[in-house]
């Protein structure tokens, strides 16, 4: 099984916080990564979108 956390790009316009959503995002992360899943059973992915680049 394959677990796959997509994690959007954001705000589309310029928010006047970008420190708290980035802590709480990693925060986040870390809680979940932080228990240990054999292998075997179950693999973790994390997607990231990026739009608008080109």
């Amino acid at each position: 099984m394959l677990t796959n956390i997509w994690i959007p790009d954001g705000f589309k316009d310029i928010p006047s916080d970008r420190l708290t959503p980035r802590k709480r995002l990693k925060e986040s992360l870390d809680e979940i990564f932080a228990v240990d899943i054999d292998e075997a059973y179950n693999v973790d992915a994390v997607e990231s979108k990026l739009f608008g680049i080109g």
